[in-house]
């Protein structure tokens, strides 16, 4: 299986014109290795070594490129260095500082554009201070396939900054996403951690709620023991004083019968005397 190019030719044009500079659009893919000693030649078809090339000029890639991402270039190759027009057919070689061939683009020609009727009248671009004079304007004769050239380079380069600020566009967007997946993942922890506080906190509410359950029955039992006791005691302090009552009374009733009992001696003692007397009298002594 053939190795897949990490460079890659792009826009290349079916032939270029000597007279003006040539650009060569290429990309570097995420797998290239880049290196200042990189450089991109120009080839005529059928060639065999990278030395037989035309001209070459150095790969310059943009001050924000990074290693391992892909990214859209361009090389200048200047109209002193270009071959002259002819039938031959030539094309773009990227070779690497190993001195290994990259990447091969389609093949093209120089050509000069026709004398007459690919020729285009312009008004030359004056500032504004010459305008201010009032001088006339100058018309340039330039032929039209150069001016199609410039215009192509003109949206070449348009579209080469499109494409960069999609691509930093799509970099933003991805650093967006991955920052919104950081954050998205500390808030799935935050959230773990919140629910197991939550779960923390409702076990010990319950724990306390038991306890405090627990407690409200012991304070009932204390207060039930409590207000048996008050009744005990009540209930032996009624005891004690009827009691004390049936004390007092049987001491009252104890006295009553202590001085009836006295009486009833005295009474006794008097009917014997009496009894004694009446027996003297009757019986004298012999």
């Amino acid at each position: 299986m053939d190795k897949q190019p990490t460079a890659v030719f792009r826009n290349v044009g079916q032939s270029y014109f000597p007279q003006t500079r040539v650009e060569c659009h290429y990309s570097l893919t995420s797998e290239h290795r880049w290196s200042s000693c990189d450089w991109i030649g120009i080839f005529e078809v059928g060639w065999s070594s990278v030395k037989q090339y035309y001209t070459y000029t150095w790969v310059l890639v943009p001050e924000s490129y990074a290693e391992g991402t892909n990214v859209n270039c361009c090389a200048l190759f200047h109209s002193f260095y270009l071959p002259h027009p002819s039938p031959k057919e030539y094309q773009f070689v990227y070779v690497n500082k190993d001195g290994e061939a990259c990447a091969f683009s389609r093949s093209f020609t120089f050509c000069a554009p026709k004398p007459l009727e690919e020729l285009e009248t312009l008004k030359e671009e004056k500032g504004e201070e010459e305008e201010e004079d009032g001088e006339e304007e100058l018309l340039l004769v330039i032929p039209r396939a150069q001016l199609l050239q410039s215009q192509l380079d003109e949206c070449l380069k348009r579209q080469a900054d499109i494409q960069q600020a999609l691509q930093e566009a799509k970099e933003e967007a991805e650093n967006e996403r991955e920052h919104n997946k950081i954050a998205k993942m500390e808030w799935e922890l935050e959230r773990e951690a919140m629910k197991g506080e939550i779960t923390e906190l409702r076990d010990n509410l319950r724990y306390n709620s038991d306890t405090l359950k627990k407690m409200e029955g012991k304070h009932k039992d204390v207060r039930y023991s409590q207000e048996n006791l008050t009744y005990e005691l009540s209930k032996l302090m009624a005891e004690k004083a009827e009691s004390e009552q049936r004390v007092r009374d049987l001491e009252e009733d104890m006295k009553v019968l202590t001085s009836q009992e006295k009486a009833e001696n005295t009474e006794l003692e008097r009917k014997v005397f009496q009894t004694s007397n009446i027996l003297v009298y009757i019986y004298p002594e012999t």
